[in-house]
């Protein structure tokens, strides 16, 4: 019969259209895709994972935009973060920093590298131990990085700012205690030990 789909012409229902970019959040197309393709997964982990994920790429997106034109790369504004949020004198060891950003010891080598190039954190020695040597942010570094904390903080309070100030604290109370049980949960599966040899290089 002319106008009938070949579905309907077999006796069966049409299949439902799958989410396009167009009729839905990027966020939530991933997370149909999933439902969709691995319908077996019934535990909210995953979905929470793909969550964060999503999370992740937005966030670096709004850290990429106050620092641009800066000619620094994401990896490199997270490390003036992790200096900056310590305090005076803003020194870590290059162990620490690389536990804190979840990278390899090398990855972390060569940041500083990038970093100590463009005057922006300097290698000192550590009083405790000679051999070892610290990360320490320079002023330049210090004031670049309060100019992108700054920024990224006031684009962040516009990003959020359709949600009512008491659904704001649940997410924040709520991603804390995410944060603290995924912690655990690694810090369980044990981390590598730390190396006085990766202190050296850096």
């Amino acid at each position: 019969m002319p106008g009938r789909s070949k579905s309907a012409a077999r006796g069966k229902a049409a299949p439902e259209t799958a989410p396009t970019w167009s009729q839905t959040g990027v966020t939530e197309l991933i997370l149909s895709q999933w439902r969709t393709e691995k319908p077996e997964i019934g535990g909210r982990g995953f979905q929470i994972g793909a969550l964060l994920t999503r999370l992740n790429i937005l966030l670096a997106q709004l850290e990429v935009s106050p620092s641009r034109g800066l000619g620094l790369r994401p990896g490199e504004i997270r490390l003036l973060y992790a200096l900056r949020r310590v305090g005076p004198p803003y020194t870590q060891r290059p162990t620490d920093l690389f536990r804190l950003l979840g990278v390899t010891s090398g990855a972390i080598t060569y940041t500083v590298s990038l970093l100590k190039a463009q005057g922006l954190v300097e290698g000192i020695n550590d009083t405790d131990d000679g051999r070892s040597q610290l990360v320490r942010l320079t002023n330049k570094g210090l004031g670049l990085i309060d100019a992108v904390v700054d920024e990224t903080a006031r684009l962040l309070d516009v990003a959020v700012g359709r949600l009512p100030p008491d659904e704001l604290a649940t997410i924040q109370h709520g991603l804390s205690r995410l944060a603290a049980a995924l912690e655990a949960f690694t810090d369980h599966r044990g981390a590598p030990p730390a190396s006085k040899a990766e202190d050296q290089a850096s």
